[in-house]
């Protein structure tokens, strides 16, 4: 996924005072920002769940995992074991939050993880739990 830049282009005083006049939208005009721009620190940019949840839903698909999703009116989703094969279902209507957790739980453990190539953000939840 590309990393965006931001940049502005008017200064701050003059941004001010655009505040308190009507917006014009003008399409041959530079974007500006209300705000200075600034870049996150190195390594904490932040990922969507739905960004983490489409990588996670690959990589499953890439060990021989079958994605189903289905509508379960909220319930959840799980896996499980069938003919050999992970089977993961997830619920439509659950948050991406959710439904990455259920996947992450699935890959989680599989040697397969240490040699395949992700994002830092991915490697990081996928990382295992500690026992309490």
């Amino acid at each position: 996924m590309p990393n965006p830049t931001v940049a502005t282009t008017l200064p701050m005083p003059a941004v001010a005072a655009r505040k308190t006049r009507p917006r014009v939208y003008d399409p041959g005009a530079p974007a500006t920002l209300p705000f200075p721009a600034s870049r996150p620190a190195a390594g904490t940019r932040k990922v969507s769940h739905a960004c983490l949840l489409e990588e996670a839903t690959d990589l499953a698909r890439l060990f021989g995992c079958e994605i189903r999703r289905r509508c379960l009116g909220g319930a959840g989703g799980g896996c499980r074991w069938t003919r050999g094969a992970m089977q993961i279902v997830l619920d439509v209507e659950s948050p991406h939050r959710d439904r990455l957790a259920i996947v992450a739980d699935a890959l989680r453990g599989d040697d397969r993880l240490a040699w395949t190539e992700m994002s830092t953000e991915l490697a990081e939840y996928l990382r295992p739990l500690r026992a309490a």
